[in-house]
């Protein structure tokens, strides 16, 4: 019997296949505070990034300089939005002060590795 090379299952060739692929990624610069008076643009603004279907969702925050309590909801907002299209939400280059308030959000797990500022670059 002639000698046939084995496949891989479907789904492993399917694991192969997104592991290997580059991810899009979109990014949105954020920028000013972040507060009540400015989460529904905030939101908006992320939420237009999700338009093109991204596989990642980056949201700098190098140019922010205050993250409130209330703004954190941009980020639960976005989160839950991003998961249902499949997109992963990652907070960069987020100030101490923003990874504090994004910890007590219970949203540590969107900060990119490192978690802390300049964690993107």
């Amino acid at each position: 019997m002639p000698h046939t090379p084995h496949k891989p299952p479907r789904r492993w060739s399917r694991f192969l296949h997104r592991t290997f692929l580059a991810q899009r990624t979109t990014v949105v610069r954020l920028q000013g505070q972040i507060d009540l008076r400015t989460a529904e643009r905030t939101t908006r603004m992320l939420l237009d990034g999700l338009r093109g279907l991204p596989d990642i969702l980056e949201a700098d925050l190098s140019d922010v300089d205050h993250l409130s309590r209330d703004g954190t909801m941009v980020f639960l907002i976005a989160r839950e939005h991003a998961r249902t299209r499949r997109t992963r939400l990652i907070v960069t280059n987020a100030s101490p002060q923003a990874v504090e308030m994004l910890g007590r959000a219970g949203l540590r797990g969107i900060l990119a590795a490192g978690g802390g500022h300049n964690a993107g670059s």
